[in-house]
């Protein structure tokens, strides 16, 4: 279609190019939305694969149209971005979400704040993912819902995970303010790994009671090691 765009960027530069293009997008309808119907919003959603060179690139091609039309449009309601990784031992990490949080800011700053931080403390890109999804996820498995954990509960559990995995940041302030960058991590990783869509039928984007993704963090830890740039520079 006249609106569709198929684009190839370093790995360091895809997620804040498709949150570019998804702005332009909207801009571009700006001067015609007095026109539209309020059931007929504008919304763009991406399939963003991060593969290995050595991939066929008709695989890349046709994964990215898979993350497309079946998971970020039909899975989770359209105004989404899916983003998978695909390594030569196959794929590592599918993930999707809205573009934005429900606090309206951008899954690409939440992402790249926590990659930036996994670059500076090697043990939270490994042991902390594992043990969230050994203890927490896996065991649990369809049982998730009935626990009907708020979102401050979740966050409780994270906080828990990382002192019991002696991961606390040992940088340079007093224990206060450690403390509190610790909480504002533990928030961070919550939101993104909360589930996120837009439906129709659950527009209060309430998940509470659902599952964490941890290919939100899977995907984070990838980005780290690639180096993301987040507002034009490396983390």
């Amino acid at each position: 279609g006249g609106d569709d765009v198929l684009a190839l960027f370093p790995i360091e530069d895809a997620l804040n190019a498709a949150l570019a293009l998804r702005n332009a997008y909207l801009e571009a309808f700006q001067p015609y939305l007095a026109r539209l119907q309020p059931k007929d919003p504008v919304t763009i959603s991406a399939g963003l694969v991060f593969a290995d060179h050595h991939e066929p690139f008709r695989h890349v091609v046709e994964e990215s149209r898979r993350l497309l039309e079946d998971i970020a449009k039909d899975k989770n309601g359209r105004d989404s971005i899916a983003c998978s990784v695909l390594k030569p031992s196959g794929k590592a990490v599918e993930w999707v979400a809205t573009w934005t949080l429900s606090d309206c800011s951008f899954l690409t700053e939440k992402i790249g704040e926590i990659a930036a931080q996994m670059r500076d403390e090697r043990p939270f890109s490994t042991r902390f993912i594992y043990n969230l999804r050994t203890r927490y996820l896996d065991p649990i498995g369809d049982r998730f819902e009935e626990l009907n954990l708020t979102p401050n509960e979740l966050e409780a559990i994270l906080a828990a995970e990382r002192s019991g995995s002696r991961e606390l940041p040992k940088g340079a302030g007093g224990k206060e303010e450690r403390r509190q960058e610790e909480r504002e991590l533990v928030r961070k990783i919550s939101q993104i790994s909360r589930p996120h869509r837009k439906d129709d039928a659950r527009a209060s984007e309430d998940t509470t009671g659902e599952p964490l993704q941890t290919d939100a963090l899977m995907l984070a830890r990838f980005l780290a090691q690639k180096g993301l740039k987040v507002g034009g520079e490396k983390t």
